[in-house]
């Protein structure tokens, strides 16, 4: 797909989707920056079969519902590759499965921190080289996915095409 030369940061790219994507970024040309938050050795062996890839890539530990480790992971990436143009929001956990009203509010908490908080806060830092007015063709090459035997697995879904603008 052409993405030498840009530099994406993966949350939760260590392991099962995460490292799907990682490895199929790097694959595509980038440099990947691995956010992993607890398995160190997954990260590692992504990075790994990452640069077997010939890519430059690095992990970052950082738990993304905390603004400070997300600080500080940006900036170190930041420091490392000079850039990051693609951040795949990827970093997530599954709820224990209970209904809303047997959901303890501490535990509903962890998961918005995780899911929301920590999209909002990597966005915020790392996304500020992003913003510009869409053109018609990046439209258009959004359409050509949707359309590809690439985009085989995608059924009802609502595309928002802004750039990551809020």
């Amino acid at each position: 797909m052409g993405l030498e030369g840009r530099v994406a940061l993966v949350t939760g790219g260590g392991r099962g989707i995460g490292r799907a994507v990682s490895l199929a970024l790097a694959e595509d040309g980038a440099d990947v920056a691995i956010n992993y938050r607890r398995d160190e050795q997954a990260a590692a062996d992504t990075v790994a079969e990452g640069e077997k890839l010939g890519r430059r890539v690095e992990k970052y530990h950082a738990s993304v519902d905390a603004w400070e480790e997300d600080e500080a992971m940006v900036a170190a990436a930041l420091s490392d590759f000079g850039a990051i143009d693609i951040l795949v929001n990827n970093a997530g956990i599954a709820s224990r499965g209970h209904s809303v009203v047997n959901t303890d509010p501490a535990e509903f908490e962890r998961v918005w921190r995780i899911h929301t908080f920590g999209s909002f806060a990597l966005a915020k830092l790392a996304g500020a080289a992003f913003g510009h007015v869409c053109t018609p063709e990046e439209v258009a090459d959004v359409v050509r996915f949707l359309v590809s035997d690439a985009a085989g697995y995608l059924t009802d879904q609502k595309l928002t095409i802004d750039g990551g603008t809020f």
